[in-house]
Order: C-alpha cells, then sequence, then structure tokens
C-alpha cells in the first residue's frame, strides 16, 4: 500500500508530511514558511488529512498540525524501499 500512495504524493506533500513528523507538532503558519508563504498550503494539508496522514488540531485557537499512526507508518514503509 505504502508503494501505491507514495505515487500518490507530491514533492510538497512528502515534504510537508517529513517536516511534521520531525516537527511533532506544527503550526500553520510554519508551513506557510517551509512552503516560501505558497498559498497551496490549504491544498496540501488537504490533501494529507483526507489520506489519513496528519490530522489537524487546534490548541488554543491556532491551526496546527500532528502526524497520524498511518502518516509515521507510511514514512517508515518509504523509508524502508
Amino acid at each position: 500500500m505504502a508503494i501505491e500512495m507514495v505515487s500518490l504524493l507530491s514533492k510538497n506533500e512528502e515534504k510537508v508530511l517529513r517536516k511534521v513528523a520531525e516537527m511533532a507538532l506544527i503550526s500553520k503558519n510554519e508551513l506557510k514558511i517551509l512552503l516560501n508563504g505558497s498559498d497551496s498550503v490549504d491544498v496540501i494539508v488537504n490533501g494529507l488529512i483526507e489520506k489519513k496522514l496528519i490530522a489537524q488540531i487546534n490548541p488554543i485557537g491556532s491551526t496546527s498540525f500532528v502526524i497520524t499512526q498511518k502518516g509515521s507508518k507510511f514514512l517508515q514503509d518509504i523509508d524502508s524501499f
């Protein structure tokens, strides 16, 4: 399954997924900085949320993201190839 999903991830989706995994919790503003202010942050995170690789949380009113168990397993699987 992981191999099939790799082809479904864009380079920016994989970049965001890896950053979320590295940080454990990352804000939407931090992702915008990672993507050089790109307006496509919403499209990228929504795609990862739909694939259940990350989840959105709203601590103290700010939009942030965390990696899911499926997202962690996905990265482990693709890194083992």
